[in-house]
């Protein structure tokens, strides 16, 4: 069992080569090597840019200065939502409510509105 600070997700898109003790990252994408390659640095650059930059966009977005996966933004959106909805005492209902629903669709597009089943249930746990 690894101890330590978990590996950063952004190496999912390199392939590691060590070489005197060193870490580099070639991108799975373009096959470019980047020596000594840290994940806010080097890796993350060669990522937002040309080619590579459409495969990226699809997996990660910056969010309050911080690299997430889309799925962390996800949970983090539906977790802030069930906390409006207790802190408000507003009724879980609202969140089938079509208008709700399209309200939302133009304020976030990229999120999925969780049910009010999930809303009232598993987030508020």
């Amino acid at each position: 069992m690894k101890i330590g600070r978990p590996p950063d997700p952004i190496w999912q898109h390199y392939f590691v080569e060590k070489e005197n003790g060193k870490k580099h990252g070639r991108c799975r994408y373009c096959g470019a090597l980047k020596k000594n390659g840290k994940p806010s640095g080097k890796l993350l650059k060669h990522l937002t840019v040309l080619i590579c930059a459409l495969v990226f966009q699809k997996t990660y977005k910056f969010h309050c200065g911080r690299l997430l996966l889309k799925n962390q933004l996800q949970d983090a959106f539906e977790i802030a939502l069930a906390r409006v909805f207790f802190v408000c005492a507003l009724s879980f209902m609202l969140a089938d409510a079509p208008l709700f629903r399209k309200l939302l669709a133009l304020v976030a597009p990229t999120f999925k509105v969780p049910s009010r089943h999930k809303l009232r249930g598993e987030l508020l746990k």
